[in-house]
């Protein structure tokens, strides 16, 4: 059984009223909703992982992570066919449904990014980029990459040089 926003926050919400928390603090602490944090922090953590490189490549789980946050699952909000049963519940756990738990517009998350949680040692004013911005950081690291190994070579060639003069010396 799929559970709405609403029915989530119901479920994981306790059920305890003011006069039976022990502390007057815990009263008027707010407490995270759990699955909620999860699906946020699901989200985060994909767009994070967009941005590993290696050798100024994306790196395997960055492309699977971009492909995550790239798909278009939520065949509710389409107006085509509603697909086989068998394929409906792969909405379950997409980056849409994530996005729709926590009424977040995906389509905006994937353009301009997610604000990170305030909040454990998080700061609040920093962005996770979006789609744009992470193939923005794929092509600097591989230019970065790329003018990495040129001074390499460069360095190894003068090296080169260097070593012909002192051979050619002795």
């Amino acid at each position: 059984m799929l559970w709405s926003g609403s029915d989530t926050r119901q479920l994981y919400r306790p059920n305890l009223h003011a006069h039976e928390l022990n502390a007057q603090r815990n009263a008027r602490a707010i407490r995270a909703n759990p699955a909620l944090l999860m699906l946020r922090l699901t989200i985060e953590l994909a767009l994070r992982d967009c941005l590993r490189t290696h050798e100024g490549r994306p790196t395997q789980e960055a492309l699977d992570a971009a492909i995550w946050v790239e798909a278009r699952t939520d065949w509710t909000r389409r107006p085509r066919p509603i697909p086989p049963e068998a394929i409906r519940g792969e909405i379950v756990f997409s980056f849409e449904w994530c996005c729709s738990l926590l009424n977040l517009d995906a389509e905006d998350i994937r353009q301009h990014g997610l604000p990170r949680l305030s909040g454990f040692a998080h700061n609040s004013k920093q962005w996770l980029p979006g789609l744009p911005g992470i193939r923005e950081h794929w092509a600097r690291a591989k230019e970065e990459h790329e003018a990495r190994i040129a001074q390499a070579q460069q360095h190894q060639q003068e090296e080169d040089e260097l070593l012909a003069v002192l051979a050619a010396s002795i």
